[in-house]
């Protein structure tokens, strides 16, 4: 057995302490065995004089309605400890358990001297779980910037611009004098065109003459982005797009120009997997069978390594979808390609095959995708009547997991027309019915979890509850992705926390 030092650096968020701080808490603090059948304090009585560790055995937490069994590592009475008020719950030992008691005034001591500290504890009450599991984890993701950074945090030089009429030569001192390796051609205060190092290069090999006007040789019409959008976005745009430098605008104005190198340049090690995509667009099928497995590759280092769970299943996500989008163009655009499930989701952490095809067989497609390595879990071809009688025999018959799926339905290629008929029938499911059946319906952990967030945004249920349902199911899907190499007793506890935000969520829907 651990002494008690060793024991409390092993647990988070006392490894979070100095040493003096430890001492703080070591000098006051006591252990006691409980019987089996004591009662270690009261739901209502005066609050707590100590902070609890369950060292050894089994208690039980109850609120007069519902309970918790806590297990070794467990802390209990915080909540009362720090705000001086009755505890919530009755603690009550299970088996004969053994505890460790720091006393409240060092709790609060250090508490207060120590914001991280500090922070653990106030997010688990608040229930900011999402929060909570990036204080725990030691990694902070680059993938978290490319949901987090506006695209315009990235310009870093002035912009550098030119008139249609400027020639060739001309164009390229500035470039040089700047030292950038585009030039934005605006006419009327508007972006009309491009010109990079590369155009320049191929206009060199072929001896075209440089007095001529840029606007001759430019790339037109400019691609933009909004300078609102994210790093993420505007690099699948361009990857899309098959180009290297952006234009970004804000309002209709330019603000500056980003390259490809300018983003992997910022995110460091995740930077191959985001390389891999560029390479997608004019990929051959085999080409595309080697991409797939380094982007697997890539994403199983990212996991071991701890990458948030929304961070990396966005970005894989993305990439599965040009691969997708790569393998239906040969296939041509009558079709219409929607993501539902995870895919619609954007959670596919693996190639993974969630999908509706429109006025298409699938059976070429799925072999394709097979053959390049996707996992085709659910793929329906339908007409648009089809479609209709599908959403009334659910409205009928209730299937959760169908409805479920259909309702996180995304548009990916072809015939958008297709799509938005689609997507007006799922109008018809949005129903009180329908939700108490994904309230009530059983799963796991995140389905339930899933399905009751859907629930109270179809009732239209607003708070604090729509908040905890996106951070526990995001949490919770965080924790499930890391499960093959093990839980800490922080995600035990997140897990906990989550199950009790889908017991609040689901009295609350079946109460209406």
């Amino acid at each position: 057995m651990l002494p008690p030092l060793e024991y409390l650096k092993s647990l988070k968020p006392f490894s979070f302490l100095s040493d003096s701080e430890l001492k703080e808490i070591l000098d006051g603090l006591e252990s006691e065995i409980f019987e089996r059948g004591k009662i270690i304090f009261k739901r209502g009585k005066k609050p707590v004089k100590y902070v609890y560790i369950l060292k050894y055995g089994k208690v039980e937490l109850n609120d007069g309605k519902n309970s918790e069994i806590l297990t070794e590592g467990d802390m209990f009475g915080i909540a009362s400890a720090i705000t001086g008020n009755p505890p919530r719950f009755t603690a009550k030992a299970l088996d004969k358990s053994v505890c460790f008691l720091i006393r409240r005034e060092s709790f609060l001591k250090v508490f207060n001297s120590n914001q991280k500290f500090s922070e653990f504890f106030t997010k688990l009450l608040e229930r900011r779980l999402v929060s909570l599991l990036k204080l725990s984890k030691k990694t902070s993701s680059d993938l978290n910037m490319l949901y987090t950074a506006k695209v315009s945090d990235l310009i870093s030089k002035r912009l550098v611009y030119c008139s249609p009429k400027t020639k060739i030569a001309e164009a390229a001192k500035i470039m040089h004098e700047n030292r950038v390796g585009s030039i934005v051609i605006i006419e009327n205060g508007k972006p009309v065109g491009i010109f990079t190092q590369k155009d320049l290069i191929r206009l060199v090999a072929n001896n075209v003459p440089l007095d001529e006007e840029v606007s001759k040789h430019m790339s037109s019409p400019v691609v933009e982005i909004d300078a609102d959008a994210t790093v993420m976005d505007t690099y699948l745009a361009m990857t899309s797009s098959g180009i290297n430098h952006i234009v970004v605008v804000s309002n209709g104005d330019v603000k500056g120009v980003i390259s490809t190198r300018d983003i992997l340049l910022k995110l460091g090690s995740s930077s191959s997997l985001l390389s891999l995509s560029r390479r997608i667009p004019t990929a051959s099928i085999e080409e595309l069978k080697e991409i797939l497995s380094a982007v697997v590759d890539s994403v199983e280092d990212l996991i071991s390594r701890g990458f948030d769970f929304s961070e990396l299943a966005k970005i894989s996500s993305g990439i599965y979808d040009l691969v997708i989008k790569r393998v239906l163009k040969m296939f041509g655009s009558n079709l219409c390609w929607i993501q539902i499930g995870k895919s619609g989701r954007r959670e596919n952490i693996y190639p993974e095959v969630f999908g509706v095809v429109l006025n298409a067989k699938t059976d070429d497609i799925r072999l394709t995708l097979e053959r390049i390595g996707f996992r085709i879990v659910n793929l329906e071809s339908y007409t648009l009547d089809d479609w209709r009688e599908i959403v009334r025999s659910l409205i009928a018959n209730p299937n959760a997991r169908k409805i479920s799926m259909y309702l996180d339905g995304r548009f990916l290629y072809g015939d958008k027309r297709l799509y938005w008929e689609w997507k007006s029938e799922i109008s018809k499911l949005r129903s009180r019915r329908i939700a108490k059946v994904l309230a009530t319906s059983n799963g796991t952990l995140p389905e339930s979890l899933l399905n009751c967030l859907k629930a109270v945004r179809i009732l239209g249920i607003n708070g604090d509850i729509v908040r905890e349902l996106e951070e526990a199911y995001s949490v919770v899907m965080d924790i499930e992705l890391r499960r093959s190499f093990g839980i800490s007793k922080v995600d035990e506890i997140l897990l906990k926390e989550a199950s009790k935000i889908l017991q609040r969520a689901k009295e609350m829907i079946s109460a209406l």
